[in-house]
């Protein structure tokens, strides 16, 4: 009998099933898939590559890009208590 190999990679699998799975049942369960799923993949390779990886990757740049105009966006609002909130809310 072969027993299953568990690994990071399988954890981070496990993960992700839970958070897809909870989607649209549990806010709280879809935060555990989500952290679990972080903490795996940092520790399933070489940080030094991961943090290479993100550096070259184009989506990245992209999604910070937005988000920086969205910051320079606050030079033209009075509400800054909404505007915190709309920050926090698309992160």
């Amino acid at each position: 009998m072969v027993k299953p190999e568990i690994s990071w990679h399988n954890i981070f699998l496990f993960f992700l099933i839970v958070t897809v799975g909870s989607l649209p049942l549990s806010p709280f369960l879809t935060s555990v898939g989500i952290i679990g799923s972080a903490v795996s993949w940092l520790f399933a390779g070489s940080l030094k590559g991961k943090k290479a990886g993100l550096i070259r990757s184009n989506d990245v740049w992209l999604f910070l890009g937005i988000y920086f105009l969205h910051i320079v966006g606050l030079l033209y609002t009075s509400d800054f208590t909404y505007a915190f909130h709309d920050l926090k809310v698309k992160l």
